[in-house]
């Protein structure tokens, strides 16, 4: 026959031994010695922007974390073909240098993926439309952006350009050693366009 005991405390018997149950030890907010307060993704930044030219979060990268997760909601653009970019950031600066990328692209309904190198001043992030903006978003895994090497960049988005809609795939890195604690999110194109969403930074705890 099956038992069921209801209590709202469990105390350790013996102070600093914790609490063993079924052969697994309970302290202090650890489960057998990992921390399960502070582990998988951590949010550490979560900010909405309203018809930005550049959107910089600064302080969200140390030594905390290794890698970490970035999603981003672009809810609305100033223009049909807005192009946008990522750029890393040290003490309040970005980083306009010595990126390498590359994207590949495909229109729902297209037979042919399309690929592009992204240039050397920045790493690229998706494509937005004043007319369908609904559907825009990115998923970022940043490897390494505050250790001295190399930042590694990985994306996947989606989104509307001129009213069509296209899923893409981004590589790249910037390949200086510099310890990156802010990013940069920025339409390039056209000229003097603004991005309206969301974006969320988490960092990967393992």
């Amino acid at each position: 026959m099956a038992s069921e005991i209801k209590v709202d405390t469990i105390s350790e018997k013996t102070t600093a031994s914790g609490v063993t149950i079924d052969g697994v030890l309970i302290k202090d907010g650890e489960v057998d010695g990992v921390d399960v307060s502070n582990t998988g993704l951590i949010k550490i930044d979560d900010h909405d922007f309203s018809a930005s030219t550049s959107v910089t979060r600064d302080s969200v990268f140390s030594s905390t974390y290794d890698n970490y997760k970035i999603f981003i909601n672009i809810t609305d653009g100033s223009a049909t073909t807005v192009q946008m970019g990522v750029r890393f950031r040290a003490s309040s600066t970005s980083t306009t240098t010595n990126y390498v990328g590359h994207r590949n692209y495909v229109s729902t309904g297209g037979s042919a993926v399309h690929g592009s190198s992204t240039g050397t001043t920045y790493l690229y992030l998706g494509d937005t439309d004043s007319g369908s903006t609904d559907a825009t978003c990115t998923e970022i895994t940043l490897f390494a952006p505050n250790l001295a090497a190399p930042t590694k960049y990985l994306a996947q988005g989606q989104g509307f350009y001129s009213s069509s809609f296209y899923s893409q795939q981004i590589y790249g890195f910037q390949s200086d050693s510099t310890q990156f604690d802010g990013i940069e999110l920025y339409p390039f194109a056209p000229g003097g366009a603004t991005i309206t969403g969301n974006i969320q930074i988490f960092g990967i705890k393992q």
